[in-house]
Order: structure tokens, then sequence, then C-alpha cells
């Protein structure tokens, strides 16, 4: 019976995963330089910080990781604090979680407080006790590091601690650190969705597919 519940937020929570694959060719473009075709895809992976460097390296912008990260989160911070949507059945699943006093945590790459208000926008940031950010914790999803601290803060056994995610490497991170996994489909995983499949103990295509007692 589930105990504890860790969510991502993009793709998972919120329907925002495009914002990302679109933000650093904006920003490359704004610059006058054409970015590579499949930019997106090279940082799909890493975090903030990370793709902000790579950008760095690969792009002859002069300017430092900082302010690249900075340009790039003015054009996705607008996306989330005005039109960023919930994904299907996320309010009701997570009101059944609150009923049942399950404790939930966000485990994000974007800015913590970025997504403490869009969830307030959307009305459901009381129902999680914290929210992590990979860049804040020097890791990224890669590593189970945000997913452990989360298990910590939790205080919850982690057989019985879910993780929601929707991508792949995240995915494989949750099952090889032992946590029971929900994967929602999203059309960002799209290609890697056999894969995930796989990996899952529940595969749904939103959080309308899931009630509290299959978990």
């Amino acid at each position: 019976m589930i105990e504890g519940a860790i969510f991502d937020v993009d793709g998972t929570l919120l329907d925002s995963m495009p914002i990302w694959e679109v933000a650093p060719e904006i920003y490359l473009k704004n610059h006058g330089i054409t970015p590579k075709a499949n930019l997106g895809e090279e940082v799909f992976t890493l975090s903030q910080a990370e793709w902000a460097h790579f950008i760095a390296v690969n792009y002859d912008l002069h300017q430092t990781d900082e302010e690249i990260q900075a340009g790039i989160c003015e054009i996705t911070n607008a996306f989330y604090l005005n039109e960023a949507p919930l994904k299907p059945g996320v309010k009701d699943f997570l009101e059944a979680l609150a009923e049942r006093n399950v404790p939930m945590i966000a485990a994000t790459n974007t800015p913590r407080d970025l997504i403490d208000q869009v969830l307030t926008r959307h009305g459901i940031r009381h129902h999680f006790i914290d929210i992590l950010n990979c860049s804040d914790l020097g890791t990224n999803k890669r590593e189970p590091k945000i997913y452990e601290l989360a298990l910590e803060k939790l205080g919850t056994p982690k057989e019985s601690t879910w993780i929601f995610e929707d991508v792949l490497h995240a995915a494989e991170t949750a099952k090889k650190a032992g946590f029971p996994l929900v994967a929602v489909a999203d059309h960002a995983s799209r290609g890697q969705r056999e894969e995930i499949q796989a990996l899952a103990d529940f595969f749904v295509e939103d959080l309308t597919g899931l009630t509290v007692d299959m978990l």
C-alpha cells in the first residue's frame, strides 16, 4: 500500500515538456545563432545548469553559463506562469492521496520557485511537503540523489514510496534505486514508450487511469 509519493513535475503533473524542447532554440535564434537540428535531444536529460554549460561550450555566445541560464529561464518562466496546464487527472489523484494522508514531494529539474508558483496557480501546492530541485542539489535524474533525499524527508519505507515519472532515464534511475514506479505517458517521451513501459510497475496515459487502491 502506498505510504509516500515522489512526483516529477514536467511531463508528469504538468503538460510542459514542449517548452523545454524549444526554449534553448528560441534563445539562440534571439541571439542570431542557428541551433543544431537535434539541440533539444542533446540537452533533454540535463539539468538547467548543465544545458547552459553545454550551450556555452558549443555555441559562440560570449556569455557565461549563468547568463545563458537566466536568458532561457525568461522564456520558460513566462510559459509556466501564464500557460502551463495540468495533465488530466492530476487534481483528483492528489486529492485522493491527501485523503489517505499520503505525504508527497515534488522532485524536478525546473527551478523550485517557478514550480512553487505554478503549483500554487493550479491550487495543488498545499499537497506537497517540499519541492526538490536537481540543480540546487548538484545532481540530475541520472543519479538517485534527489529521490533518496525526498525519501528521507518523507520518512516512509522505500518499498511503499512510489515515484511518478515520464522519461526513460529517470525511470531507470528510480527502478535501479529500488523504488516502485508509475510511468506517465508524455508526447516528449513517445520514442521511448516501450522501454518505459517495460520498467514501470504501472504505465498510464495520464493519472485518470490510476487509483490509490491500485498501489
